[in-house]
């Protein structure tokens, strides 16, 4: 992914989804503390994670890049931001 350009995801404060506990979380906004609870034990427990399916409802936050068994990723010469949670996670 090369520049020059933004990459914009667009989660502005009001758009975001709360985390129990934080600042951010606000009576009658959704919230991802069930989900991410599920997901915590999916994981606790090895379930592989192509079972670990969320969905509607469920309120996980995305990253906004996220490279998988990959190799030679070349980021060059862009602005990213406005991510609901990590801007760029390169895994594995």
């Amino acid at each position: 992914m090369t520049g020059p350009g933004i990459l914009d995801g667009q989660a502005s404060d009001d758009k975001l989804v709360g985390v129990e506990g934080k600042k951010e979380s606000r009576p009658g906004r959704p919230n991802q503390k069930k989900a991410r609870d599920r997901l915590v034990k999916m994981v606790d427990q090895n379930v592989p994670p192509e079972q670990r399916r969320f969905g509607e409802g469920d309120w996980l936050r995305p990253s906004f890049i996220e490279a998988n068994r990959c190799r030679n990723v070349l980021i060059e010469a862009v602005i990213i931001g406005g991510s609901p949670m990590w801007e760029i996670h390169p895994l594995l």
